[in-house]
């Protein structure tokens, strides 16, 4: 009879399976013993019908059928309790849309990203400054001034002395032109309207 168990301890699949299989086993019968304890019974004494439980990738969710006399409200704000009868993290209580009478309570017993490492490349930068030399304005030291947006001028500049010869060097300016309604357009180097993504 003990032939078996390293073999059923050696792969893991069958170890899991095993695990979840026990698990579902412990939770109904702990969520069977604390609706007994908190008398979530009909005027007849019954309890609701546990329809299934199945396993999740963070612990259990089970089915509960309330019997007529129990609903959903019954088990408003029992959620910690039944979390703490299942010796698990946390617990959620939620109603079918379908049907009132169908309960699911999903008992969340471990944080699969608990032990995951999420790394990110925005903090190459800073990941290895002191916290107190990384201040809310930090952003500001990577702004050069060669990034820093060039002025606009309303007015084509002046030329000064002669052309030079062969080819010249023209400015691109934008240019203004108010309405009536207080609203001002502006005009890109070759008169369209630039307003709206200025």
């Amino acid at each position: 009879m003990a032939a078996p168990a390293p073999v059923v301890l050696a792969v893991r699949p069958v170890r899991r399976f095993l695990r979840n299989r026990v698990w579902c086993v412990i939770t109904r019968h702990r969520i069977r013993a604390c609706l007994t304890e908190m008398r979530t019974l009909n005027y007849s004494g019954n309890l609701p019908f546990i329809v299934a439980c199945f396993s999740t990738k963070t612990g259990e969710a089970v089915y509960l059928w309330m019997r007529p006399g129990l609903s959903a409200e019954d088990l408003d704000n029992k959620a910690e309790t039944i979390a703490a009868a299942c010796w698990a993290r946390t617990a959620a209580i939620s109603r079918s849309d379908r049907y009132a009478s169908l309960i699911r309570v999903d008992v969340d017993r471990r944080d699969p990203l608990a032990k995951t490492h999420i790394t990110s490349p925005l903090l190459d930068d800073t990941s290895g400054l002191p916290e107190a030399a990384v201040a809310d304005d930090a952003l500001l030291a990577f702004i050069t001034p060669e990034n820093a947006p060039e002025p606009v001028t309303s007015e084509p500049p002046a030329r000064t002395g002669a052309p030079a010869e062969g080819r010249t060097k023209t400015t691109r300016t934008k240019t203004t032109a108010a309405t009536g309604d207080n609203h001002t357009v502006i005009l890109g180097a070759n008169g369209e309207d630039v307003s709206d993504y200025v």
